[in-house]
């Protein structure tokens, strides 16, 4: 009797067991369906989630391949690009701690190529772009180097232009101004320093000691990577495959996976490579020269989600794009990998986080969750009208709204286009991202206001503006002849032919400026957008042209002398 009723307890023992829902199960169910839409036949992700120091889920959906047909995976190896940069400044950090090196010294002590601007630059000032330099993959592109960045150039190639420039963007210490330039020529520090090329100096002093086999620097674009995840672009007929042919690093360059970034993660719990308080110092945000804290720290941003601290860095380049998100209080981080699919890592590291933390009970930004993108909120003559180009005259750049089949989109004119869902009678979100925009008259101009919760909560402001090209021909012959820059070693010449006015950067093919074409927007006759920056003709008290300025979102202009 005794053993039947056992058998009985266990048998309802199990039938109960089995009905209970593992909470751990369902959440992995719900991030898999996230997930799901990039399981495909195209590029894909490889996720990874962290919790307790445990990797609690991971996996790869579509294709690291294409042309083989490799399926993605968390043992695949992904170029990072920018978040790779924490891994230089943990470098840094390790050559201070050696007392090889101080935060407060002068760069030109390592480097005395860099010029002289009279205030001098610091690693503290490079470590959080603050130091004013302009950056180093504009200035390639304003010599004519290929937008898509399949050309070959390494750091020294990028030094150079550095040290030609005879200006900063402003002065070391009074502004936040991205630029990877300034982590290339940490790189050089780190290697003049120790005596040896980055990718070792990382591999004895980070990656060996925490077990990152399958992590290194990637100083050498031919170098043979089993299962390496190839990049991609969307194309009429599918997709393209990108190619790197370039050798820059310490600004990237890092070639890791999922499983080993667990590893990193597991670093900033614990003192693994022998320096107390690891974490403290890498999370410690820079200032300004007035003592204002900004919220970029050792190559990480300082943020909050959901009323949650994290700790973040993303990458993008050649089609990769790359997010870690760290929950450092919950001890929770999401790792997304992308090769060319939509969608954006950071949103979808944070809809992960709502997955498995839950919404917390403090009031903190919501998620813009997938909703139909059409609003009753707003009429179409009303959204009609707010669309066109918006400039944001402080870092020179613009994006535009579009609108079309009765919604409008935010298209940020570097390939990104994204449908806007009406959530106020002046305000929109950016479907699948916590980004918003809100319309309004500034002096009694249009203005269009973008925050960017997942990037510091910035908020930008551009100005509505009208293009205004030429109305004809004759009105560019004062533009046409040679323009040179001293600075960048290069040529421009705008000539007129047949009708149409071409711009040519030393011996590269020339592009078509008027009639406007492609990403070519003229405002006020003097001043063209021509896709990677801003044009601007300068003239002197009598009218006469004397030369012009180039410059863009991190760079303040490069001047050109007429010839």
């Amino acid at each position: 009797m005794k053993n039947k009723l056992t058998a009985i307890c266990l048998f309802f023992c199990f039938v109960f067991g089995a009905c209970q829902q593992d909470p751990l199960e369902e959440k992995s169910k719900a991030a898999d369906e996230l997930l799901r839409p990039y399981d495909g036949s195209g590029p894909g992700y490889a996720i990874g989630i962290i919790k307790d120091g445990k990797l609690i889920f991971s996996k790869g959906y579509g294709y690291a391949n294409l042309e083989y047909k490799i399926p993605m995976s968390p043992d695949s190896p992904f170029y990072i690009g920018s978040m790779s940069k924490q891994f230089t400044a943990a470098c840094i950090l390790l050559l201070q701690e050696q007392g090889k090196l101080n935060f407060s010294d002068p760069v030109r002590k390592y480097l005395p190529e860099l010029p002289n601007y009279g205030k001098p630059i610091t690693i503290e000032h490079l470590l959080h772009h603050t130091s004013g330099i302009k950056e180093s993959y504009s200035l390639m592109l304003f010599t004519g180097g290929n937008p898509r960045w399949e050309d070959y150039f390494d750091n020294d190639d990028m030094c150079r232009l550095m040290y030609d420039q005879r200006s900063l963007n402003f002065a070391p210490g009074e502004q936040y101004r991205y630029s990877s330039g300034g982590y290339i020529l940490l790189t050089k520090i780190i290697e003049k320093v120790s005596g040896r090329p980055l990718s070792a100096f990382a591999d004895e002093n980070l990656f060996r000691p925490l077990g990152m086999s399958h992590t290194f620097f990637n100083d050498n674009y031919a170098e043979i990577v089993p299962d390496r995840v190839e990049s991609y672009r969307k194309v009429k007929r599918g997709y393209e495959r990108y190619n790197k042919n370039f050798d820059t690093y310490g600004d990237g360059g890092i070639i890791t996976t999922v499983k080993d970034l667990l590893k990193w993660d597991t670093a900033f719990y614990s003192d693994k490579l022998g320096i107390e308080n690891f974490a403290q110092k890498m999370y410690a945000q820079g200032a300004l020269s007035n003592g204002k804290a900004i919220d970029y720290a050792k190559a990480v941003q300082i943020g909050e989600y959901n009323g949650r601290k994290t700790i973040g860095h993303n990458g993008g380049m050649l089609g990769f794009m790359v997010d870690m998100v760290r929950f450092p209080d919950q001890k929770f981080t999401a790792i997304v990998m992308g090769n060319g699919a939509a969608g954006f890592p950071t949103f979808m590291a944070h809809r992960l986080s709502d997955i498995y933390l839950g919404k917390p009970s403090a009031p903190g930004p919501k998620v813009n969750a997938v909703a139909p993108v059409s609003s009753p909120k707003m009429s179409r003559n009303a959204m009609k009208k707010l669309s066109g180009n918006y400039w944001n005259v402080a870092q020179n750049y613009y994006n535009t709204i579009d609108f079309r089949n009765d919604t409008l989109f935010f298209n940020n004119t570097n390939g990104g286009v994204i449908p806007l869902r009406a959530i106020a009678q002046d305000s929109f979100a950016l479907l699948d991202t916590d980004m918003k925009v809100r319309f309004m008259l500034e002096k009694g101009e249009p203005h269009m206001r973008l925050h960017r919760p997942s990037e510091n909560n910035a908020v930008a402001l551009f100005r509505k503006y009208i293009p205004e090209p030429p109305s004809k021909i004759e009105e560019l012959k004062k533009f046409a002849g040679n323009y040179y820059s001293d600075e960048l070693k290069t040529t421009y010449r705008f000539e007129i032919e047949k009708g149409s006015f071409y711009w040519k950067i030393n011996n590269h093919k020339r592009k078509q400026l008027y009639p406007p074409v492609g990403n070519v927007i003229w405002n006020s006759g003097t001043m063209v957008w021509i896709g990677f920056g801003e044009i601007m003709f300068q003239t002197d008290i009598e009218g006469e042209i004397t030369g012009l300025v180039i410059g863009d979102s991190r760079v303040s202009g490069v001047a050109f002398k007429k010839e």
